[in-house]
């Protein structure tokens, strides 16, 4: 099966940057944040692929103390062992707000709540770049296995804008 998951990546990162292109909120050069498979997360690596050679800028997460910084990062580029042992660019990387943060999940379900691996990092940071302001648009990557009827929501969960999977799009907020 990972010939398997691979194509299904590389599918997601299709679907992204197709809906990339109708969502039309995006200018050229916006940076986006990606982020360190671990586990059985859906590997954005293609999709990121996609977004440099479309001229996006690239981030990634860092945690600092009990939230996340997006660091810029490049393609290849140098990355240290952070919190959970999770690779993320090193602290003389410059902090960048992203306007498009791919969010790693377990779960989702059809309102767009995500079900993570408990630490509330992506939570705390969406809702800090929401309420400064941030036009953020949030997009969980996930495999289509991975969807559910109902997940349970607390007050202090996030929702996603969007999750791609390989077979389709799903947008849940409106409005933005």
């Amino acid at each position: 099966m990972a010939g398997g998951f691979a194509e299904a990546e590389e599918a997601m990162a299709v679907n992204l940057i197709a809906a990339l292109e109708q969502w039309d909120r995006f200018k050229p050069g916006a940076v986006a944040a990606g982020y360190v498979r671990i586990k059985s997360e859906a590997d954005p690596a293609p999709a990121m692929k996609q977004l440099a050679a479309q001229g996006w800028q690239l981030a990634l997460p860092a945690v600092v103390g009990d939230h996340l910084e997006f660091r810029a990062h490049s393609l290849g580029g140098a990355l240290t062992k952070g919190a959970r042992a999770i690779p993320e660019p090193p602290p003389v990387q410059p902090a960048v707000t992203p306007s498009l943060i791919l969010v790693p999940l377990l779960a989702f379900d059809y309102a767009g709540t995500r079900l993570g691996y408990g630490g509330g990092y992506y939570d705390r940071a969406l809702r800090t770049l929401r309420q400064a302001g941030g036009q953020i648009f949030a997009v969980g990557l996930a495999f289509e296995a991975q969807k559910t009827h109902a997940l349970p929501r607390d007050p202090w969960d996030e929702p996603l804008d969007a999750v791609v999977t390989e077979a389709r799009v799903r947008e849940f907020r409106r409005g933005m």
